[in-house]
């Protein structure tokens, strides 16, 4: 560790973001790019226990914003995550009422599981 976190705040929340689902064809980078933030998310968590900083991540599923709807042009979103439910994890994330949870990747997936 050798002091990597020496300017960090004690007592914090760091939230990323990741994915949710199976890597995809074609999307070799991005997959890469993923499986890398959540190496990141538990190595930084263990990094930064001794300060009390948390380090967590959350990954979307499916979310319905106007851009996926315009790229994707499903049948039906019932079953998609809303942007309101990412919020709701990430602000849950950020707070006190998760003290306990670190090093985690908490899937966001809507009813689409």
């Amino acid at each position: 560790m050798a002091g990597e976190f020496i300017n960090l705040p004690v007592d914090g929340s760091f939230v990323a973001f990741s994915r949710a689902g199976k890597d995809q064809t074609k999307m070799a980078a991005y997959n890469a790019a993923k499986a890398g933030v959540d190496a990141l998310i538990r190595t930084f968590a263990l990094e930064a226990r001794s300060r009390h900083v948390r380090f967590n991540a959350i990954a979307p599923g499916l979310v319905t914003t106007a851009r996926n709807l315009d790229q994707i042009k499903p049948d039906s979103t019932t079953k998609w995550a809303a942007i309101s439910d990412v919020v709701r994890v990430a602000t849950w994330l950020a707070g006190s009422s998760s003290a306990g949870i670190t090093g985690q990747v908490l899937p966001v997936m809507g009813w689409g599981i």
